[in-house]
């Protein structure tokens, strides 16, 4: 009963509940057979630390181009893995100032999203010097892809396997084995709640639905410049 309850609340009320809730009965009477499955589930919520954000931006320094990046975008974005791994160079955008944000879309033929409130244009807060050093590495990629070493399995509409493979298993993992990519979404959002952003701006920052109808069906978006302004001077990408 008690897990039959949770089940209905995250299925129909997930819109009414706070940003980090999640199932508490996911973990209760697990199936025999299920336990690697129940601890993924686990490691997947388990946010990094501020300190550890700090180790994935040092260690990311010297890592491979599709890791060094997937990990920097996680961090500045907390973007879902499949919303990142399926970046086209033309989502990839820059204002007149010449900072860059992001379109995350399901225009392309592979791309794909979660929820229709997936898609959005969000700022990329990188430092100048970052943001520099990611368009010189973009532009000498191949094709139309930011991340083309990536490969696409139709079977799941997604590159998230392939994604999870670079920056999961051989680099996340080396920093701390308990925790990942995901924990990358739940760090983004906690460090915004912890410098108290506007929480309807950081439910539309990371594509969540939005649960008051008068914001949600006759308020507009916030715009990119509006996004990075607040979150700038909240300190959300001081690290």
């Amino acid at each position: 009963m008690v897990s039959t309850f949770f089940k209905w609340l995250e299925e129909t009320q997930r819109p009414r509940l706070p940003m980090e809730w999640y199932n508490p009965a996911t973990r209760l009477h697990p199936q025999k057979g299920k336990a690697d499955r129940m601890q993924l589930d686990h490691e997947e919520r388990k946010r990094w630390e501020d300190g550890e954000l700090l180790q994935i931006l040092e260690a990311a320094k010297t890592a491979p181009y599709t890791t060094k990046w997937m990990a920097r975008i996680g961090v500045y974005t907390g973007a879902r893995l499949n919303e990142i791994a399926q970046l086209r160079k033309d989502d990839v955008r820059s204002g007149e100032d010449g900072s860059l944000w992001l379109h995350i879309s399901e225009d392309g033929p592979t791309q794909h999203l979660k929820t229709k409130n997936a898609r959005r244009d969000i700022p990329l807060g990188f430092p100048s010097a970052m943001a520099q050093e990611f368009i010189d590495e973009l532009a000498i990629q191949p094709g139309e892809r930011v991340f083309p070493e990536l490969t696409y399995r139709k079977s799941e509409e997604s590159y998230g396997n392939s994604a999870g493979k670079h920056v999961n298993d051989k680099f996340l993992k080396l920093i701390n084995p308990t925790k990942s990519f995901h924990g990358l979404r739940h760090s983004f959002m906690d460090r915004c709640k912890q410098r108290e952003v506007n929480e309807t701006m950081v439910k539309e920052f990371v594509g969540h639905e939005l649960d008051d109808i008068t914001t949600g069906r006759y308020g507009k978006r916030f715009t990119v410049e509006k996004m990075r302004e607040s979150l700038s001077a909240a300190g959300v990408w001081d690290f």
